[in-house]
């Protein structure tokens, strides 16, 4: 499958310019009304184009569709606010019978006034239907909101009751186009899972209009002159904005086929969208058989039921509800501000509940129940409170009516996104219209003025048995879904029959595909592995609170990589053949109830690779920074090892194998949930059971198998028990089964050499490979450490066999002086006992003692036999985590490329919300779609599951399909994408590159170091004389490029143990004379001198060991070391400074370019530090040199600084050394 340049995919089309041609051709033959000509077979599309067209139409149409169903909405409630203003004067809307006492005044004309224009929706609600079907929409909906504009502008005109009817009624006829247009064109130009916010948006008008048309009729309200009263500037104004929108309709398009906004290639994007839900596009091709299918479909009468029930109030509330108001002691102007709550939370319910449902699966039923209780709520508070004057309670009551608006929007919702075919949805629009205008006319009706002194009891008590209608049609409708997509999950899918039947404008009875998808609730989920994926996808199941139990099932008896089995490689020939994984003999007639023991042998662990050890060894270490490998809310310890900070310096990002090791096991252990973890246990078989009778919704049976001590305390047994579940989540990751290459040979040269080929998997630090000749092969991150570590110890030089270099890396890694570089491996012959790489080049193989694949490892799910590998990859699976046919199974960690564990995080918490029934998935074909365009991206194998450089959008994928945490639970909260990580990552590939490039420069200083002079250099910060030599011994050591070991000593002690004084207790010649010759080798060398300084003799030990740390991370030669051993000499005998002074250390270092507060805190800290300095002490002891400073070359020592020109001389002579003598005689 092929990406052309539409960014949509065919397998039938190669990818090419004439594709877009072709694709041109079709859409135009779209448009012109052959849908055929689009294919029966589904396009995948790209997902940027998806969002673009997506886009695009929502910029077109929502903006259109909220303006007008406001204009509906509002020209209906002017009739309230026009009540309030002399229009029930005018129009005689008001009789008042004065042969009774006290009088009565009946509004039953005003009732009727409202009610008739319901008469008209209905009236025209069949020939607008259909109009909308056989016509396309400009011809259909300009004509007529024009027209509905001119008779709404009319009303101004009408100077009597009988006039306002026929008025009312031609107006409510006109109107009838906009809810059925704009229900159809909401399903057909957007997906099923897109409608209900979409539908919400598009509804929201009437809360909108309420609040701005309350607002123009308040200003109109207090219109004092001209010729006409405010009701009638209200009509005429309304009237033109009106005719305004009408034009504005001309523009807009039949369908996406024709949609002029969108590109050729994007109307094709448009139309694939829609076989998503197999709702299909717009035809205009009335079918009598469809009618009579949605006669008798029972969904269409409940959503009938549903719509008149809830409307009820629109009528009573548009008609009389400013009139209500006011009877509360509020003036007529006041009455209209009141509207602006009601219509606030009318639209905020509307607009909350659309988005709600659109990200959480299958809750528009629930929802729409939920938003049914404030409602009624609002009924009885105004019903049962007290109506003094201007009282609070009534009034709020009232604006809680204004969540009436989400549950008709969610009722229109499930009318259009659960029915399919253009007759059958036109008849389901027309149902739903009908069944609205019925509940407008019913709502007034029930206001009787007589009874205003009691509250209005009828039109309360009517209303609230109209919302439990309305809960017990909507419960039932509810329950009629999910029969109905219970027997469709069970239906085998034919992904081309599918695509085949998306536009054949079939009915969702006549097409088996089209479904709702309302799975059952997951209650119990098993979690396979307690690695980091394990960790925290218990994590996230257990936060989102959803959940009867969660087992965790891990084969180890540790988590997080020991193991207690130790039983080698096994055999080659499997391993090549992918056989070294197979399941093992379960035992007959095993029950969940009755649990079965076997004896324990060799031959049934042998057989499986997941119990031999893990690829976790002594010198592991992370490979990643641990702010971007770490999980949101728990940082990994800032621990290092010796052998990371000498390679990497004390800021090292990597962390050893036990620090990783106990930071998994303490996310187990910090909410209890390593209570849930079943150690030493293998998942044998994971088998699927269909639904049933017995099975509701499908389950899973877990075989298990652990090994156990005999109860008689005998060998150990394994015992076998089943357990089931509704969901299982794999987290074993694909570090486990060794990918060995097939090359021509190796099976036959293993059998010749046995043990000689290993895989990296099971390489466990340097003792093995000491003195050997090794030939590391592969290009992944562990040939490289692997390589490194084995360079150290073996035989020189170490053999790299690469195919490839790693993109990331590229040859850094095998540029160095110790590695001889070959390309691939081309066979093995052990009968000539020759290795033969590409370049032709061969190697004996009896002079190889290792040969080390570091060729990384392959999938293996032996517990899944029906799950097969194609070209290293699981198929079938949406965002690399969702089985497709079945997410119910799903899979955490089986990704690479960059951040490792951090992925995890993403995957757990999105896989707890999917399960849990938060977050909906796409349908099938959608997911299906997203697997085919990654494919044509990314291609198979390795690079379609290695994330890098796509980190962000991954990452903001999963955070958006997840979502947040539910509200009352301790879901885990997704942050968004940082660029910082990014960094992070390719600062640590900068990283390595660096420390690969000064193990190489290091190792060709080493390399030459055998024809430098080494100085070995005793000295002390608070000897004169090594101060007074100090600039001298640096230049002369540069001249003669020597490398210089720095010794700081202890010259009291030496001074002690060789018979030496203090300069204060010599005799007053040899003080005398010392200054002398002070003063005079200070001109000599050109230094500056303090003869008696301030703090001598101060204790240099805690500045020596700050040099010792120094020499640890930097090594001799570095430039800081040098100026840091002359400062420290300069400190005491020019500067007058305290070199025991913490903060004087401090400052020097950092002069010298060191980071002194560091090299401080461990000098006082670290006990290896202590020691060095006394080895030092012990050493200049041993070698019986006496005093300071002393510089030996080829064990030759020279005292003193006067004798640097004897060195100088020695090293250009290179005559033979002259060393210490044993004897005295």
């Amino acid at each position: 499958m092929t990406q052309n340049e539409s960014g949509l995919h065919d397998a039938d089309v190669p990818a090419s310019g004439p594709n877009v041609d072709a694709a041109i051709e079709k859409t135009d033959a779209i448009v012109s009304g052959d849908v055929e000509a689009l294919g029966e077979e589904a396009r995948a599309i790209d997902a940027q184009l998806h969002a673009r067209v997506l886009r695009k139409i929502d910029w077109v149409l929502m903006p259109a569709m909220v303006i007008g169903y406001g204009l509906v909405y509002w020209d209906k409630a002017i009739l309230g606010s026009a009540a309030l203003f002399g229009m029930t004067t005018d129009l005689h809307l008001t009789v008042t019978n004065t042969h009774v006492s006290p009088p009565v005044t009946s509004t039953s004309r005003l009732s009727w006034a409202t009610s008739i224009f319901y008469f008209g929706q209905l009236a025209g609600s069949y020939p607008m239907a259909y109009t909308v079907q056989h016509f396309t929409t400009r011809n259909v909906l300009c004509p007529a909101v024009l027209i509905w504009g001119i008779i709404c502008a009319a009303t101004a005109g009408v100077t009597s009751w009988q006039g306002l009817f026929a008025q009312r009624f031609f107006l409510g006829f006109t109107e009838s186009i906009i809810p059925t247009a704009f229900m159809t064109m909401v399903s057909g130009y957007y997906t099923q899972r897109e409608q209900a916010l979409r539908q919400s948006w598009w509804f929201s008008g009437t809360g909108w209009f309420t609040i701005i048309g309350g607002g123009l009729n308040y200003g109109f309200a207090q219109v004092k002159s001209g010729s006409l009263a405010p009701w009638q500037y209200i009509y005429i104004f309304a009237g033109c904005v009106t005719a305004l929108f009408g034009i504005w309709t001309y523009f807009l398009p039949n369908s996406p086929a024709d949609a002029w906004f969108l590109t050729p290639e994007e109307r094709i994007a448009a139309v694939e969208r829609l076989r998503t839900g197999q709702t299909g596009v717009k035809n205009t091709t009335f079918k009598a058989e469809q009618v009579k299918e949605a006669l008798l479909d029972v969904k269409i009468w409940l959503v009938a039921i549903t719509m008149a029930a809830a409307y009820t109030v629109n009528g009573a509330v548009s008609g009389f509800g400013p009139l209500i108001v006011s009877t509360f002691g509020y003036s007529t102007l006041d009455s209209i501000l009141f509207q602006f709550p009601l219509g606030g939370l009318s639209a905020f319910g509307i607009t909350f509940t659309g988005w709600l449902c659109s990200r959480y699966r299958n809750i528009r039923a629930i929802s729409l129940v939920l938003c049914c209780l404030p409602v009624i709520a609002g009924f009885v508070m105004i019903w049962k409170s007290s109506w003094s004057h201007k009282p609070v309670t009534p009034v709020a009551g009232y604006s809680l009516i204004g969540f009436f608006g989400p549950v008709v929007s969610l009722t229109i919702s499930l009318g259009a996104g659960n029915v399919a075919g253009e007759t059958k949805k036109s008849f389901m629009a027309a149902a739903v219209f009908v069944a609205y205008c019925v509940g407008n006319i019913i709502g007034p009706q029930l206001v009787k003025t007589q009874t205003k002194a009691q509250h209005y009891p009828e039109l309360w008590t009517g209303l609230i048995i109209c919302y439990c209608i309305t809960i017990v049609s909507a419960s039932t409708l509810y329950f009629v879904l999910w029969r109905e997509n219970k027997k469709r999950e069970a239906i085998e899918v034919d992904e081309r029959e599918r695509d085949r039947l998306a536009f054949k404008d079939l009915t969702d009875k006549q097409n088996p595909y089209f479904s709702g998808m309302i799975p059952k609730k997951i209650r119990r989920v098993a979690v396979i592995g307690a690695g980091p994926a394990g960790a925290i996808t218990t994590d996230a199941l257990v936060k989102e609170q959803a959940f009867d139990a969660i087992r965790v099932f891990e084969r180890q008896v540790l988590t997080s990589g020991d193991n207690e089995h130790e039983l080698g490689i096994p055999s080659l020939q499997d391993l090549i053949n992918q056989r070294a994984d197979l399941s093992v003999p379960i035992p007959q007639n095993l029950t969940e109830n009755a649990p079965i023991e076997t004896p324990e042998t060799e031959q049934i662990n042998s057989r499986q690779l997941r119990f031999t050890d893990t690829g976790a060894h002594e010198y592991l270490h992370s490979n990643l920074p641990p702010e971007i490998m770490c999980f949101s809310q728990e940082p990994i310890p800032a621990v290092l090892s010796k052998r990371t900070r000498a390679q990497h310096g004390p800021d090292s990002p990597f962390r050893p194998r036990e620090v990783i090791r106990t930071w998994v096991e303490d996310l187990f252990r910090r909410k209890g949930n390593d209570k849930l973890i079943e150690f030493g246990t293998s998942v044998e078989l994971a088998e699927y059971i269909e639904p049933d009778q017995s099975n509701e919704g499908g389950e899973w049976v877990l075989t298990l198998r652990k090994s156990a001590p005999s109860p008689n305390g005998g060998e150990k047994k394994n015992l076998w028990w089943q357990e089931r579940f509704d969901a299982v989540v794999v987290a074993t990751g694909h570090y486990y089964l060794p990918f060995m290459p097939k090359i021509p040979g190796i099976v036959e040269f293993d059998r010749k050499y046995p043990g000689k080929i290993r895989h990296s998997k099971y390489y466990r630090g340097t003792k093995g490979y000491i003195g050997k000749r090794v030939i590391v092969v592969g290009g992944s991150v562990s040939a490289f450490d692997a390589l490194h570590d084995i360079r150290e110890v073996s035989k020189l030089p170490i053999i790299s066999s690469l195919r490839t270099p790693s993109p990331l890396f590229g040859t850094i890694p095998f540029s160095h002086p110790d590695i001889e570089n070959k390309p691939h491996i081309m066979s093995f012959d052990a009968t000539t006992d020759s290795i033969t790489f590409a370049d032709g080049s061969t190697v004996r193989g009896k002079e190889v003692d290792i040969i080390l694949f570091a060729t990384g490892y392959d999938f293996s799910f032996p517990f899944l036999p029906d799950l097969k590998k194609v070209h290293k990859r699981v198929p079938g699976l949406y965002q690399h985590i969702f089985r497709i046919e079945n997410p119910t199974l799903a899979f955490v960690g089986m990704i690479t490329g960059g951040f490792g564990i951090r992925f995890f995080e993403w995957q757990a918490v999105t896989t707890a919300r999917v399960l849990a029934g938060r977050v909906q998935l796409p349908d099938r074909y959608a997911m299906q779609q997203w697997e085919q365009a990654r494919l044509a991206r990314r291609g198979e194998g390795a690079p379609f599951w290695t994330l890098n450089p796509e980190f962000e959008e991954y990452f903001e994928e999963l955070r958006a399909l997840a979502g947040g945490p539910a509200p009352g639970t301790t879901g885990r909260v997704l942050p968004k994408y940082e660029e910082a990580w990014g960094e992070a990552f390719w600062g640590l590939i900068r990283r390595r590159q660096e420390w690969w490039k000064r193990a190489a420069d290091e190792a060709v200083k080493k390399n030459n170091m055998a024809t430098r002079p080494v100085i070995e250099y005793y000295f002390s910060f608070i000897s004169l004389w090594s101060y007074i030599g100090s600039k001298h011994f640096h230049y002369l050591a540069k001249q003669h490029n020597a490398h210089i070991i720095y010794k700081p000593i202890d010259i009291m002690h030496t001074f002690s143990v060789s018979g030496g004084l203090p300069v204060k207790q010599r005799s007053t010649q040899r003080q005398a004379y010392r200054l002398l010759e002070m003063k005079r080798w200070c001109q000599i060398r050109g230094i500056p001198i303090v003869p008696h300084p301030k703090y001598y003799p101060a204790n240099p030990s805690l500045a020596h060991r700050v040099l010792l740390a120094g020499l640890e991370e930097l090594g001799h030669d570095h430039e800081s070391i040098q100026k840091f051993a002359h400062l420290g000499l300069q400190t005491v005998w020019a500067d007058e400074g305290n070199i025991a002074d913490p903060a004087t250390i401090v400052r020097i270092a950092s002069e010298a370019g060191l980071d002194g507060e560091r090299l401080l805190q461990r000098a006082q800290t670290e006990e290896s530090l202590v020691k060095q300095e006394a080895a030092l002490v012990r050493e200049i002891d041993s070698r019986r040199y006496f005093g300071a400073p002393v510089y030996v070359y080829r064990d030759e020592p020279f005292w003193g600084q006067d004798r640097l020109e004897m060195l100088d001389e020695v090293i250009k002579s290179g005559r033979e050394a002259l060393p210490l003598p044993d004897k005295l005689d």
